[in-house]
């Protein structure tokens, strides 16, 4: 079995298709698959990083130093809106009221940030991010780091589908640091009752042509065979995949 490029569409809705069986494999955000009654997961692969992006000139080094700022935290309801507002729930020293806060769509933020009409923009997204190049070069840009952030640590402590990840230095253009941060997986996924032959030979195939799977999308480029497990409960590992992980030696 060769190994293919999965290109199924990233979308929640794809829990659905596969539950009623409209297809056999998809991708979902690790969020709404946690706890899923019927899906298994076969693997994770790129991370959707909650990146904060700032305006050098702006003086903003860390979380805490959005007080009293012009910040967008992304359209209400977006992927991006929901993990600032689930940030700042479990936050003690930074609250939605604290600072100035703008709910515009994100693909205007790197223009708004290089007008200075914000000094920095939230975005939940796989990286390298088409969005933040953009910023990078219309303006100096910086990344700020969400390690020593308690309500960071807390998130991703208490619950599985968030995991801890990094934007390696150079991402971007002018950020020449790596940016811890932390945020959700996309993983591919399949029913519980799919075949446990089937989903062996799918994960061994990946795992036996790694480096060649991680050429075919630009956000695989860093993955590492450990951050395949990452991001999710174990227990919801459909037993085709787990096979094909031990005799690999990652579990």
């Amino acid at each position: 079995m060769g190994v293919g490029i999965i290109l199924i569409r990233f979308s929640g809705d794809n829990i659905n298709k596969i539950l009623n069986k409209e297809i056999d494999f998809g991708i979902a955000q690790s969020d709404l698959v946690y706890r899923k009654k019927g899906i298994k997961v076969v693997m994770a692969l790129h991370s959707e990083l909650l990146a904060l992006v700032v305006r050098k000139g702006s003086g903003i080094r860390s979380f805490y130093q959005i007080l009293h700022r012009k910040i967008n935290i992304g359209k209400s309801n977006s992927g991006t809106y929901k993990a600032v507002v689930t940030l700042l729930s479990h936050s003690k020293r930074v609250k939605l009221g604290y600072f100035i806060h703008y709910n515009f769509d994100v693909s205007k933020a790197p223009f708004y940030l290089h007008k200075k009409k914000i000094d920095g923009y939230f975005y939940m997204v796989g990286h390298p991010a088409k969005n933040i190049k953009e910023a990078a070069n219309l303006d100096s840009i910086d990344l700020i780091s969400f390690y020593k952030v308690k309500a960071a640590r807390e998130l991703v402590k208490k619950y599985p589908y968030y995991a801890w990840g990094v934007i390696p230095s150079g991402t971007y253009k002018g950020v020449n640091h790596p940016t811890i941060t932390y945020g959700l997986k996309a993983l591919l996924i399949t029913t519980s009752n799919m075949s446990e032959e089937v989903v062996y030979k799918l994960t061994k195939a990946i795992l036996d042509n790694f480096d060649e799977f991680k050429k075919s999308l630009p956000q695989f480029k860093n993955l590492t065979k450990r951050d395949l497990l990452k991001g999710f409960d174990l227990k919801m590992l459909h037993p085709g995949a787990k096979r094909a992980f031990i005799e690999d030696g990652i579990l």
